[in-house]
C-alpha cells in the first residue's frame, strides 16, 4: 500500500480486494487511471466502481497487466475509511490495557459523553486519514502506541473545562503525532534516552505535522514538549539513529504535496508574491493571538504529562500497582514544580483510592523543596524516605549536619527518572530530615 498525492496506490490485487472486501466497501471504491493489459487494451476504465466480477476477472489475468491500482480518493471513501479508524480507536477507551486511560476517561468531569464523533473529525485531511489507515493496517501495534499517546492526552484535557473551542480534538492529535517518525523504526518499544533523544523525536515529528498542514497549535506543543533532565535508566539505553527519522517515508508525502503546491501556484494568474505575502502576515499574526498562545500552552503541558507517563512506564518491568507507581512518580515531580499543578492536580484527583500515597508523596517533595542549594536535597530512600541527604554535599550549608554521614550502598534513581540518580557513596544528613520525621510521625 502507498500514499501516493493524497491517494492510495495497490501493486497487488489480492492487496486490492482485501482492502474492498475487509472494509465492506464493495461500490465505493473507484480507479483514478484506467487500468491497461499488457497490449493498450483497457481492462477498467476510470470513474468505474470496481465490482467483485471484476476482482475476479484480473485475479484469472494475472501476469497480463501491470498490477498498479490507483485508487480515486473520493470525499465519500474518505469518510468511510476515516469511519474505519474511529472504529478501531473507540473500543480502546474502555478496553485499554493501560489503567490509567480506562480510569481518567471513566472518571472525568467533561460533559462529553460519546467520543466518536470527537476523534473521527480529528482526521482532518485526506493525508491524516490515509496515513493513520496504513498505520493501523501494517504496524499494528505502533498504532496502538500512539492511539494511547493520543487517548492520553485527550483524557488528561478533559479533566477540567477550557473556553477553547477544538481543545479535546488538538489533544487528541498532538499526542497521536508526537511520535509518528518513530513509525519505521521500534525506538518507540523502548525508553528514550535523554532529553536529546527526545528533542530529535520532537523535531522531526513536529516539522512532518507542519508539513501535512497540522495546525500551529499542536505544531508547537509537539516541537515544545521535551521534559528536561528526563533519562532512561536503562545502562545501555537504545540511542535513535537521526538518520531513520528524517528519511521516514511519510516525507515523501510532504514533499508531493508541496510540488502540487508549486504547479499548482505557476498555474495561477495574479501576482504570486502579494499572495504569499498575504499567507505568512495571517500566519504570524495568528501565531501571536492571545488565545492560540494558551492553547499552545496547554497542549504543551498535556503532551509532557502524557510523555512523562508512557516513557516512565516502560521502565517497569512489574505490572503489580503500575498505577500507583507511575502516580506517585507523577505526583512527587508536579511537586518539585516539573509540571503545572493546574493541569496536573485535576488528573491526580480523579485517583481517589490514592490519596493518603500521594499526600506523603507531595509533603517530601516540600520537604526537598526547602533546600538552600537545589536540587541537593534528596529525601531518602523514596518513595518511602526516612532520611535527608545532601546530594551535592554542600558543606557550607546551614542545613549541613555534622558527624552525622549517611551512607548509600546501592544506586538510587530519581523518582520518575528526571534529574539525576543518586550514586553510592557517603553523603552528609540535612536538617530537613526533622521536618521529614513530623511527616512521617503525622502518618502514622
Amino acid at each position: 500500500m502507498k500514499i501516493v498525492s493524497g491517494n492510495l496506490e495497490f501493486n497487488h490485487v489480492q492487496e486490492l480486494s482485501r482492502f474492498i472486501f475487509d472494509n465492506n466497501l464493495m461500490g465505493s471504491v473507484q480507479l483514478s487511471e484506467p487500468l491497461k493489459d499488457n497490449s493498450g487494451n483497457v481492462l477498467i476504465k476510470e470513474n468505474i466502481m470496481i465490482k467483485e466480477s471484476t476482482l475476479r476477472k484480473l485475479d484469472s489475468l494475472h501476469g497480463q497487466y501491470e498490477p498498479v491500482f490507483k485508487i480515486l480518493m473520493t470525499p465519500e471513501l474518505a469518510s468511510s475509511i476515516r469511519r474505519i479508524i474511529t472504529r478501531e480507536i473507540v473500543p480502546t477507551i474502555e478496553k485499554n490495557r493501560q489503567q490509567i486511560i480506562n480510569h481518567i476517561f471513566a472518571h472525568n468531569k467533561s460533559s462529553i459523553k460519546d467520543y466518536r464523533g470527537l476523534i473521527n473529525y480529528s482526521f482532518i485531511n485526506r493525508n491524516l486519514i490515509l496515513i493513520f489507515y496504513k498505520l493501523m493496517i501494517e504496524k499494528r501495534e505502533f498504532f496502538d502506541h500512539i492511539v494511547n499517546l493520543g487517548l492520553l492526552c485527550l483524557g488528561i484535557v478533559i479533566q477540567r473545562s477550557y473556553p477553547y473551542k477544538l481543545i479535546h480534538r488538538y489533544a487528541f492529535l498532538t499526542g497521536l503525532f508526537a511520535d509518528v517518525v518513530l513509525s519505521e523504526t521500534n525506538y518507540w518499544n523502548f525508553p528514550i534516552a535523554d532529553e536529546v533523544q527526545l528533542m530529535r523525536v520532537a523535531k522531526f515529528s513536529s516539522e512532518l505535522a507542519l508539513g501535512l498542514k497540522l495546525p500551529f497549535q499542536i505544531v508547537t506543543a509537539i516541537k515544545d514538549h521535551p521534559i528536561r533532565g528526563m533519562y532512561s535508566k536503562e545502562k545501555n539505553p537504545v540511542e535513535i539513529d537521526v538518520n531513520f527519522l528524517e528519511n521516514n517515508s511519510f516525507f515523501d508525502i510532504v514533499k508531493d504535496n508541496k510540488d502540487a503546491e508549486t504547479k499548482a501556484k505557476s498555474e495561477e494568474n495574479g501576482d504570486k508574491k502579494t499572495s504569499t505575502k498575504a499567507v505568512k502576515t495571517e500566519t504570524r499574526e495568528d501565531e501571536n493571538d492571545m488565545e492560540v498562545k494558551e492553547v499552545v500552552q496547554i497542549l504543551t503541558e498535556v503532551l509532557k504529562i502524557a510523555r512523562f507517563i508512557n516513557e516512565t512506564r516502560k521502565t517497569m518491568v512489574d505490572n503489580e500497582n503500575m498505577s500507583e507507581k507511575l502516580l506517585v512518580m507523577f505526583t512527587y515531580n508536579v511537586e518539585r514544580g516539573f509540571f503545572q499543578k493546574d493541569i496536573a492536580n485535576p488528573l491526580i484527583s480523579r485517583f481517589k483510592e490514592y490519596d493518603t500515597v500521594l499526600k506523603k508523596i507531595r509533603q517530601i517533595a516540600a520537604v526537598e523543596n526547602k533546600c538552600k542549594y537545589p536540587p541537593s536535597a534528596w529525601a531518602y530512600p523514596k518513595p518511602k524516605a526516612t532520611q535527608v541527604l545532601c546530594k551535592d554535599r554542600v558543606f557550607g550549608c546551614p542545613l549541613y549536619v555534622s558527624g552525622w554521614d549517611i551512607k548509600v550502598i546501592a544506586a538510587q534513581e530519581a523518582l520518575g527518572y528526571i534529574g539525576t540518580s543518586l550514586e553510592p557513596g557517603t553523603y552528609p544528613k540535612c536538617k530537613l530530615e526533622e521536618e521529614l520525621n513530623k511527616i512521617i510521625h503525622s502518618t502514622n
